[in-house]
């Protein structure tokens, strides 16, 4: 045995080291049988106690019917004073005619070409709001109130970019509504929130932006910036050399010499004069007086960033809440 044991030493080894693992894994697969036991048993009796309280029919009390119908008023209460406050938020559709509609158009075209004149802002050569369909068309008499209501939005973000003075407004497009189609689409039913968007592309600098991307996150107005693109005018980085032109040699002006003009003199006695506290010139300086010319020094401190522009494009959701009427 001994010597069997000893001449098949891996083989036993290894048949134990089986055995053991076998005992092993026997004891965990009787532990997870009992913990999945108790966790069944936990599971069957909530099903029994749900199926008890759904079944139930429970006794009819004033003291929970008056509780129940205070939640109910106070919900109610609640979600009122949100619509309010959403419709708060958003310009009222105006009932509108489509001759009427193109009167305004024209009236907000002018003044806000006058206003972008006055602020020194550049405007496009076709700029008309992004409506240029509606410059000699009408429109549907369906659509005019939303197209008015989409206009006073577009005026809105328009003239707060003529009010910060950014360089130039590129342009001015809109996705077009549902109800310009020449066959209406028919709205979907219990729509809350819908979406009127357009687009606006203008040039200014970083500080100018900043104030315009502000001002429209902080307006009374529900409008949410779905998409921004920023191009600069100087990609690459700045250079590492010193690109400034050199300053121009300062002129000597011989001390001797034939007559001179009288300014010439003069700025002479002015250098003179000047210099009288510092004690008498050498026979070697005294020959040569130094005239500044009128080009002024070069910067000590060169600007690398902060003089480029932005391009901006914005992609920005009108936001119109339609809420139900709560009864």
């Amino acid at each position: 045995m001994k010597k069997g044991f000893q001449q098949n030493r891996f083989l036993i080894s290894y048949i134990v080291i089986v055995v053991i693992g076998i005992g092993g894994l026997g004891y965990f697969l009787y532990q997870s049988k009992s913990n999945f036991d108790v966790v069944m048993e936990e599971y069957q009796n909530a099903i029994r106690r749900l199926h008890t309280l759904q079944t139930l029919k429970p006794f009819p009390d004033d003291k929970n019917l008056k509780l129940i119908q205070g939640l109910q008023g106070q919900y109610k209460n609640e979600i009122m004073a949100l619509a309010q406050d959403l419709k708060n938020k958003e310009i009222p559709l105006k009932e509108i005619t489509p001759q009427a509609f193109q009167d305004r158009l024209r009236k907000i075209v002018s003044e806000v070409e006058k206003r972008a004149s006055e602020q020194s802002v550049r405007l496009p050569a076709t700029f008309y709001m992004g409506f240029d369909r509606y410059k000699d068309n009408l429109p549907q008499t369906h659509a005019a109130p939303a197209l008015g209501r989409q206009l006073e939005s577009i005026t809105i973000v328009v003239n707060k970019l003529i009010d910060l003075r950014v360089h130039e407004i590129v342009t001015v497009g809109r996705k077009e509504l549902p109800s310009e189609a020449i066959t209406p689409v028919e709205a979907p039913q219990n729509v809350v929130v819908s979406l009127s968007p357009f687009d606006v592309v203008f040039i200014s600098d970083q500080g100018k932006f900043r104030q315009v991307f502000n001002s429209i996150l902080d307006m009374n107005q529900f409008f949410i910036i779905r998409s921004l693109t920023i191009l600069n005018s100087k990609p690459m980085g700045p250079s590492r050399k010193d690109d400034r032109p050199e300053a121009a040699p300062t002129p000597i002006i011989p001390a001797a010499g034939p007559a001179r003009s009288a300014q010439t003199t003069s700025a002479e006695s002015h250098v003179a004069t000047g210099i009288s506290g510092l004690g008498t010139p050498s026979a070697e300086n005294s020959s040569q007086v130094l005239i500044n010319n009128d080009t002024p020094p070069p910067p000590s401190i060169r600007v690398v960033v902060g003089q480029e522009t932005l391009t901006v494009a914005l992609r920005i959701d009108q936001v119109n809440f339609e809420v139900p009427e709560i009864k």
